[in-house]
């Protein structure tokens, strides 16, 4: 109950200050970690996975700063930082003394390296909140007072099995249970529950920078640029306005895109499908959507996200509609056009 509050706080800290200095984010960071304890054959490891978003808020609290391509921080100090916070925790406990003085002098291993957006890497932690060491599926034979269980060599990748003891067996699953009550799972500096606001203002950036970065479609026939309308800020009352979604289009079927119909006297079509802005808030009255994209007409989603006014408080409001379909008839309809039909 001591330990693993430790460390986590030890690695959590120890991330955040490496990565305030300058040589590298130069801010502050958030992230979500995971507990786990255990290994693939089920020894005892414990260690804490982080998911760390490439994006630090200055010190000044007033600008975004993204990090460097496939690097976040250096592990070496990183490493050695974690294990001078640790060890300055544990002397504040009655275990300290249990400690082998050899443990201090080793290299404490960090590893850190890119995962993308973080999709895969938020696939691979999921399981591990609700996941126990040994699943019975893995659990080949119990005969004999001993126990084989089969696991995957995280280094070859081979599947191995192994074979102990009972009472070896039930103190290496034991191990890995947790104190009643005890949180796996926690977030801290941005990722805070805490710093809601500034995730929203983040993922903002986030949106903007990858829309910013995303290549531009194909080259089509030079057309008339339309004039659109400034989306930062609200209508009405003129504060900016928070970015919640942007929207992409996306065909019905893998198929060559459709011919771009030529420009009528209403304008070029747009094929690209933006953000629309909305702000419900009584005290700007701001009730009009701002079209920056119309979708063309493969677009078999009709469905536009608003942005939320930071200045009046306005909740966001979704509205959609679904074009190209006929309106249901009912069985009375249906027979009356049978009737019709015969004479």
């Amino acid at each position: 109950e001591a330990i693993y509050p430790l460390l986590f706080h030890a690695s959590s800290a120890a991330l955040q200050q490496i990565a305030h200095d300058p040589r590298f984010l130069g801010g502050q960071i958030g992230m979500l970690g995971v507990l786990q304890t255990w290994t693939r054959d089920l020894r005892y490891h414990p260690h804490i996975h982080f998911l760390v978003p490439a994006l630090a808020l200055a010190p000044e609290g007033k600008r975004w700063l993204v990090g460097k391509r496939d690097f976040l921080v250096h592990v070496k100090p990183l490493g050695q930082l974690f294990r001078a916070k640790f060890r300055a925790g544990l002397a504040k406990t009655p275990w300290a003394r249990e400690v082998d003085s050899r443990a201090w002098k080793q290299s404490w291993v960090v590893d850190c390296r890119p995962v993308g957006s973080g999709a895969t890497a938020l696939k691979y932690l999921a399981p591990y909140i609700f996941r126990i060491a040994l699943s019975n599926n893995r659990i080949e034979r119990v005969a004999n007072d001993e126990v084989t269980f089969r696991y995957t060599d995280g280094k070859t990748g081979e599947k191995k099995r192994t074979t102990l003891p009972v009472d070896a067996f039930i103190s290496r699953f034991l191990a890995h249970v947790l104190p009643k009550g005890f949180v796996k799972v926690r977030s801290y500096g941005l990722l805070h529950p805490s710093k809601r606001q500034l995730v929203k203002e983040a993922r903002s950036h986030l949106m903007l920078r990858q829309a910013a970065l995303t290549p531009p479609p194909q080259a089509v026939a030079p057309q008339p640029e339309r004039a659109a309308p400034d989306v930062r800020c609200c209508p009405s009352c003129g504060q900016e306005m928070q970015l919640l979604q942007t929207l992409q289009p996306q065909r019905r079927r893998a198929q060559a895109p459709p011919p771009v119909p030529q420009a009528t006297s209403r304008g070029p079509p747009l094929q690209r499908v933006r953000v629309l802005s909305w702000c419900q808030s009584t005290r700007c009255a701001a009730h009009t959507w701002l079209l920056v994209c119309a979708p063309p007409a493969s677009v078999s989603s009709r469905t536009h996200w608003g942005r939320l006014c930071t200045a009046c408080g306005a909740g966001p409001e979704r509205r959609g509609r679904r074009q190209g379909r006929r309106p249901q008839r009912t069985a009375e309809a249906k027979e009356q056009a049978r009737r019709r039909a015969r004479g």
